[in-house]
C-alpha cells in the first residue's frame, strides 16, 4: 500500500487533440473545464500534484505546477517519462483530463497492490488503460532507453515492464460504467455532458 505522501498525481494535458478539432483540457462540462475536473479527482488523491503538457501552457492560477514534455513528439510515454522526472516523490500516479467520470478510488486501489520496481495499471474487460496507472520513480531510466529505440506505446511498454494489472471489471460494473470513458470527439463530451450533474 502505497502512502499518499509518496504519491505525486500527474495530469496529462495539452496533447493535440486533432480529433478533438479544439484543446480537450479547455472544453467545459457545466461549468468546469476537463483540466478542473481533473484537478479536483487529483486533490483527493494527494496533496502533490503536477501537470504535464506539451507545448501549451495554461492559468492555474498558481494551484500546481505545470511542467512541459521533455520528449516532444513521443506522446503519453513522453508524459510518463515527464511526470516521474520532475516528481518529488517515489510514485506517479497518471492522470489523463480527457477522463471527466474517473474516480478517485481507482488510484487507492490501484495503490493497495502497486510492487517494487513494475508499473500498476488498471484492466477493465480485458483492457489495459495505460493512462490510469501508478509508476515508481526508479522506472524512469528504464522508460528513458525506449526513445531512441522509437517504442512508444505505452501498452507495450507495460507489458515489457511486466505491468501488475489490477483487474477493475467488477469496480466498475458496480459503480459506474462510464468510468474509463475518455474523450476524443465532440459527440464523446456531449455525452458526458449528459451524464454529469451540475457540481
Amino acid at each position: 500500500m502505497i502512502n499518499k505522501t509518496e504519491l505525486t498525481v500527474a495530469i496529462l494535458a495539452g496533447g493535440k487533440s486533432t480529433r478533438f478539432g479544439s484543446p480537450k483540457e479547455l472544453a467545459k462540462i457545466k461549468n468546469k473545464t476537463l483540466l478542473q475536473r481533473s484537478l479536483s479527482t487529483a486533490k483527493s488523491i494527494s496533496d502533490q500534484i503536477i501537470v504535464i503538457s506539451g507545448t501549451k501552457s495554461f492559468d492555474l492560477k498558481n494551484q500546481v505546477l505545470l511542467y512541459h514534455d521533455l520528449f516532444p513528439g513521443h506522446g503519453p510515454l513522453s508524459g510518463v517519462i515527464t511526470s516521474l522526472y520532475y516528481a518529488k516523490t517515489d510514485y506517479v500516479a497518471i492522470m489523463a483530463c480527457d477522463m471527466p467520470l474517473l474516480e478517485s478510488e481507482v488510484y487507492e486501489l490501484l495503490a493497495e497492490i502497486t510492487q517494487q520496481g513494475r508499473p500498476t495499471v488498471a484492466l477493465v474487460s480485458g483492457i489495459l488503460q495505460p493512462l490510469v496507472s501508478i509508476w515508481q520513480k526508479l522506472l524512469l531510466s528504464k522508460l528513458e532507453e525506449f526513445i531512441p529505440e522509437r517504442i512508444s506505446c505505452l501498452k507495450t511498454i507495460l507489458m515489457l515492464l511486466g505491468a501488475n494489472k489490477v483487474d477493475l471489471t467488477n469496480y466498475v460494473e458496480k459503480r459506474n460504467r462510464n468510468i474509463f470513458l475518455n474523450i476524443n470527439h465532440k459527440k464523446d463530451l456531449e455525452r458526458v455532458t449528459e451524464l454529469t450533474p451540475v457540481v
